[in-house]
């Protein structure tokens, strides 16, 4: 699961030249950074508030966060019943996804790294209003264009999200079952966080509305949005 989330240039580079340095990638280290991370905390959490020994809460909780992150939809455990916290934090793991060239879905480590930079350039600026701060990735600056494109694309995936959760709610789903369900379709991941569409549940008793509603989610996080969007607008097919 890991494997398939690095970058596929990754392993192009390997096949051509012999050499591949994944830890020389920004974006990975960070990726992998996150995941030990995430790993390590739903483990002590489970261990502390679920009794759960704490090499066998490594292991659960190792194998269903990595396919949370990666949108593998795998799951060994019913995590609806981790507890509170546990499900919050693997509801903002469904929206991390994998490195961009990936097979995974999510906003991707990319995205989120480069909105980082820019929150931390935002930051500085207010200190220091007359200092120039470049975002670099790979010690290349990041033009204006791919800021906005990577903003954009986050602020559509964030909106999506809860229009999708709106319209599920109004197909009489709860609240929570709604914003699970419309992130996990977006996102590509599989399961939701509730009894309902969790690992020991399924989507076959929601009603073909929101089947309907999910099955469009699930392309729209697919194509990442600007691919549907252009479709959309008139003027794409006067051209």
């Amino acid at each position: 699961m890991i494997l398939a989330s690095l970058p596929f240039i990754l392993y192009v580079r390997k096949l051509s030249n012999g050499k591949i340095a994944i830890f020389k990638d920004q974006q990975v280290r960070l990726f992998l950074f996150f995941i030990l991370f995430a790993i390590f905390i739903i483990a002590f959490w489970l261990h502390i508030n679920k009794d759960i020994p704490l090499t066998h809460a490594f292991r659960i909780s190792s194998f269903n966060t990595i396919s949370i992150i990666t949108g593998t939809g795998y799951s060994t455990e019913d995590f609806t019943l981790w507890g509170s916290f546990a499900i919050s934090f693997l509801f903002i793991l469904m929206f991390i996804g994998g490195c961009t060239g990936s097979t995974t879905g999510g906003l991707k480590i990319y995205r989120i790294l480069i909105v980082g930079k820019i929150i931390y350039q935002q930051l500085k600026k207010i200190i220091r209003p007359h200092q120039v701060i470049k975002i670099t990735y790979a010690k290349a600056s990041i033009d204006e264009r791919t800021i906005l494109s990577i903003l954009a694309l986050t602020f559509l995936f964030i909106i999506s999200t809860f229009l999708a959760a709106a319209l599920l709610c109004m197909t009489g789903l709860s609240p929570a079952t709604s914003l699970s369900a419309a992130a996990t379709a977006i996102a590509v991941v599989g399961p939701g966080l509730t009894t309902e569409i969790g690992p020991s549940g399924n989507f076959s008793l929601l009603t073909d509305t929101a089947k309907w509603i999910l099955a469009i989610s699930m392309i729209i996080g697919r194509i990442e949005f600007f691919t549907l969007i252009v479709l959309l607008v008139p003027s794409f097919w006067r051209r």
